[in-house]
Parts: C-alpha cells; sequence; structure tokens
C-alpha cells in the first residue's frame, strides 16, 4: 500500500514544466524555439513532398543531379508565381476590390444601424503605422527569405542523407516509434495538400461561375484556410458573403448558397475520401487543439497544434502496445 503523505512527483514535474514554458514565455525564447520547430517542420514537410519525385530521378540519375534538377524547379515555380501576381494586373485589381466592398460593407452597416464607426480613421491609423515601422516591415520580409532559405537548404540536406537517417532510425530503441509518427505526419501531409489544391480549383471555379469578383482570392484564401478546421472556411465564407452583399442581391443569393453547399461537400464527400487511407483525427478534437494551440502559443500554436496532437495519440498508441 502507498503512502498518502508521499511526494506526488508527476505533479511536481507538471508544475514545473508549466513553469518552465511560462518562464520562456515571458523572456520571448518560446517565440524562438517555436520559429525553430516550425522551420524544421516545413523543411520535413517539403522532404515529403519531393521524395517520391526524388525516388523516381534518382533510379535513373545521379542523386546530386536529380536533388539540383528539383530544387531548381520549384524555385523557378516560386518565383514565377511571385512575378505573376505582382505583375499581373487582374490580381492586384481583384484585391483592390475586395478591400473596397469590405469597406463599403462596413460603411453600408455604420450608416444603417448608426453605429459610428469611424473606417476612414481605421485606414488612416493602418497606412501610419506601416509608414513609421517600414523598416520593421522590411525587417520582416527579409526575415522570411531568409527562413525560406533556409527551409529549402535543410530539407536539401535530409534528402542527401536519407538513407543514413534511415538506417540510424531503425538502430534506435524506439524506431518502431518513429516510423509510426513518419506515416501519420506523412499521410497528414499529403492528404492536407491534395485537400489545400482540390478546394482551391474547387471554390475559383465556382465563385467564378456565379460571377463573384473576387473568385481568385477567394479560392487562394480559401486554400490558406484549410490549415484551420471548421473555422478556415467560415473565413472565407463571411469575406465572400460581405463582399457579395454590396454588389447585388442575386450574388448574394447565389453566394450564400454557394457557402453552405461547398462545406458540405468538402466535409462529408471530398475531405473523408482523401482521408480514407490516412489518420482521420475526430474534428471536435482537432478545433478544440487549434484553439488551445492559437490561445498558448498564437500563430505557431495554431499551425504546429494538430501535428503535435498526431505525435501524441502515437506515443500513447505506443505505450499501449508496450504495455500489451
Amino acid at each position: 500500500m502507498k503512502n498518502k503523505e508521499s511526494v506526488n512527483y508527476k505533479l511536481i514535474n507538471l508544475a514545473l514544466f508549466i513553469f518552465i514554458i511560462y518562464v520562456l514565455n515571458k523572456l520571448n525564447i518560446l517565440n524562438k524555439i517555436m520559429d525553430i520547430i516550425l522551420t524544421i517542420l516545413l523543411s520535413v514537410i517539403l522532404s515529403y513532398v519531393v521524395y517520391p519525385l526524388y525516388k523516381k530521378i534518382s533510379n535513373k540519375l545521379n542523386k546530386y543531379v536529380s536533388i539540383t534538377i528539383i530544387y531548381a524547379s520549384i524555385f523557378i515555380l516560386i518565383i514565377f508565381i511571385i512575378y505573376s501576381l505582382i505583375d499581373g494586373s487582374s490580381f492586384i485589381i481583384n484585391l483592390i476590390d475586395l478591400f473596397t466592398n469590405i469597406i463599403k460593407f462596413i460603411n453600408k452597416i455604420n450608416t444603417k444601424y448608426n453605429l459610428n464607426i469611424n473606417i476612414d480613421s481605421y485606414l488612416e491609423s493602418i497606412i501610419t503605422y506601416l509608414i513609421n515601422n517600414s523598416v520593421f516591415v522590411i525587417k520582416n520580409v527579409v526575415d522570411f527569405i531568409s527562413k525560406l532559405a533556409f527551409v529549402f537548404i535543410l530539407s536539401i540536406c535530409i534528402l542527401f542523407n536519407i538513407n543514413y537517417i534511415k538506417r540510424t532510425i531503425k538502430k534506435m530503441k524506439y524506431s518502431l516509434l518513429i516510423y509510426n509518427i513518419n506515416e501519420k505526419l506523412k499521410n497528414y501531409v499529403i492528404a492536407n495538400l491534395k485537400i489545400i489544391l482540390i478546394q482551391t480549383i474547387e471554390y475559383t471555379l465556382v465563385f467564378y461561375i456565379i460571377g463573384h469578383p473576387n473568385y481568385l482570392l477567394l479560392g487562394l484564401l480559401n486554400s490558406l484556410n484549410t490549415m484551420i478546421p471548421l473555422f478556415g472556411s467560415i473565413i472565407t465564407n463571411v469575406i465572400a458573403i460581405t463582399t457579395a452583399s454590396v454588389i447585388s442581391t442575386k450574388l448574394l443569393i447565389l453566394t450564400s448558397i454557394v457557402s453552405i453547399v461547398l462545406p458540405n461537400i468538402d466535409a462529408y464527400l471530398i475531405t473523408p475520401k482523401i482521408y480514407k487511407s490516412t489518420n482521420k483525427l475526430s474534428q471536435t478534437l482537432s478545433i478544440s487543439v487549434v484553439i488551445i494551440g492559437g490561445m498558448l502559443f498564437g500563430f505557431y500554436g495554431v499551425l504546429l497544434a494538430l501535428p503535435v496532437l498526431i505525435i501524441i495519440i502515437e506515443i500513447i498508441k505506443y505505450k499501449k502496445l508496450g504495455r500489451n
């Protein structure tokens, strides 16, 4: 029989862990750690995506030539997309039109309900902030480019040493656990990339057919919001309905119908089919974890919540397997 007065070390360890997280957060060290974790995770994701192609090409060509071809192609594609967005007048006009319609909607509600919301002052504050912090904005852009470059470099290093990494993992004590986590994360990444691609085409095409002027931006926005369960599509649909309401009643009705029908098609037809052979997570659990992650760690918490959840689930499964 255990002594009731014995020290509960598990509770002490948990309290110590929470205290360490709190101190790291106060010292702003936690954000830097999360930044590093996210960069490594993105590098691994990029490796997951290009590995099947690398495997096929490396069977015919030298691995150095294979990696050079793949990453040079990705780099050229990214430059082409950025150039198309910046240079393409239709995209810029679409973006300006989207913000103009949102402002019109706010002014319309403001006038109708006499809310006294001074939208012009908010816009001036945003513009003033951007001008006053232009150096900070440029620093963030440079920082983003440097992180992107590091993601590419680390991903290349992973592919270069993929066989050595596999052999090393096989020799480790927890090789089965690492293998399971790797497979589940790979499935999660591949499934989400498929969903992003399908939903981007789906939303862009449908909004184009009904005549929504911001069809391209709504399609792109929905692809980004796919990373946030449930709330992502809600954000896109709210923006779509808001902008449609200041254009015409017909467009508002059509947009409202699309905003109801498409999420249901995604939820009950497309997503389950893609997730059929992968690790489908409970939607309630996914949403809860994303909310908690966002509350605790902000943007990083939202992005890393589901991958961390997958890892925790696999660790629990592994421990149960060990007990059995």
